[in-house]
């Protein structure tokens, strides 16, 4: 599945309660012609993000369309925000002396980091120019990591930026980093690729991005062992339901009475979907449009693909919705929600959603035979 969605199908598609607020915050980081201007788009980007995360909260009739919505739309304010600091380090540096291509990973490549955010990229450039390129890149990369850190936008706790020289590679060198973490499968490599299967392109010419996904897509298919240990990450956490259907909470420390809704219920899907994404050839990066991706496909039933959807969009719901109000009250954001603090109803229909991933896992590790890995 490769059709991204265009401005006018965007708009089309956009909530009446955003209004024009997208319009003009994407007139505001275009404008931005300082690190200051651009600081305060950012904030109000964020402002935003927080407005309609709130809003998203407990609208759920639509089956999580409003909240995929709002991913695609702050990440395509987001990625407006990377280009124009891509611009003021460009207007620092000079022109760069080879094409390159600035890449979103992580949850920013799945267009899925709505509100806790932080830096995921790297960057790949074409060969031509040799140390040249190399010295130059290294230079644009501490500028932009620097510059995204002054706005505000925390640093990867994993390191996972391109002021890393392993996330700044020449075109030839990440085909070779490519084919080693691929011949030579270990946790390490496995954690890597999955990280890579999420790039995106944000900045810069975007083909030496897609020259390496496809790449990167082409050896996992001609190695498919790499699949099955990317499928072994989707059940190392089971969702947290014990014997009779009752939530598995936190019995002490500062979560106490919460469960972990991103370890339980969004990473099992998120990297599920995403192994089977590889298999199939999917393009797409966000877990929305990878469910899309392998319906089509035939890879899912549409029944069981239709829930797995709704599960993933409900998790993000709340979790979304918890992070804005944490955020409101000055708190540092996580990934932790109290059962008891929601209705019935959602109490219900959160049990469902991790009922859908416990089937999820069960379906991933038969089809890949985990049970033959040590």
């Amino acid at each position: 599945m490769t059709h991204e969605p265009t401005d006018h199908d965007e708009k089309r598609r956009r909530p009446s309660a955003w209004s024009d607020d997208p319009d003009r915050l994407s007139g505001e980081i275009a404008r931005a012609g300082s690190l200051a201007d651009l600081a305060r788009a950012f904030g109000s980007v964020q402002e935003f993000a927080a407005r309609s995360a709130v809003h998203c909260l407990g609208r759920f009739s639509d089956g999580g369309d409003e909240v995929f919505a709002l991913g695609r739309l702050i990440a395509d304010l987001r990625d407006k925000i990377l280009v124009r600091v891509h611009d003021l380090v460009l207007a620092g540096t000079g022109p760069p002396p080879a094409a390159f291509c600035l890449l979103a990973l992580g949850s920013e490549g799945r267009k899925e980091q709505y509100l806790a955010t932080d830096q995921d990229n790297a960057l790949v450039y074409d060969d031509e120019e040799g140390d040249e390129a190399a010295i130059f890149f290294e230079v644009f990369a501490h500028r932009f990591v620097r510059m995204l850190l002054e706005l505000g936008v925390p640093p990867c706790p994993h390191g996972v930026m391109i002021n890393a020289a392993q996330w700044r590679l020449s075109a030839a060198d990440w085909e070779r980093a490519v084919d080693d973490m691929t011949d030579e499968i270990d946790e390490q490599g496995i954690l890597k690729i999955s990280v890579l299967l999420d790039m995106r392109p944000v900045a810069g010419d975007p083909e030496p991005g897609w020259k390496l996904r496809r790449h990167l897509l082409r050896r996992i298919v001609e190695r498919p062992l790499i699949l099955r240990y990317l499928a072994r990450e989707a059940v190392r956490f089971s969702p947290p339901l014990g014997l009779f259907n009752n939530f598995v909470v936190q019995k002490s420390g500062a979560h106490k009475g919460g469960l972990d809704v991103k370890k339980g219920g969004i990473f099992p899907l998120t990297q599920g979907i995403r192994t089977l994404a590889a298999e199939h050839g999917v393009l797409s990066t966000s877990t929305e449009e990878r469910i899309a991706g392998l319906l089509e496909a035939g890879a899912l039933s549409a029944g069981f693909g239709a829930r797995m959807r709704e599960a993933y969009a409900f998790f993000h719901v709340l979790r979304t919705g918890n992070q804005a109000e944490m955020i409101e009250n000055r708190d540092k954001p996580d990934n932790f929600i109290m059962p008891d603090r929601l209705s019935a109803a959602e109490r219900k229909r959160l049990k469902a959603c991790f009922a859908t991933v416990t089937e999820f896992q069960a379906l991933v590790s038969k089809k890949y035979e985990l049970h033959l890995l040590t």
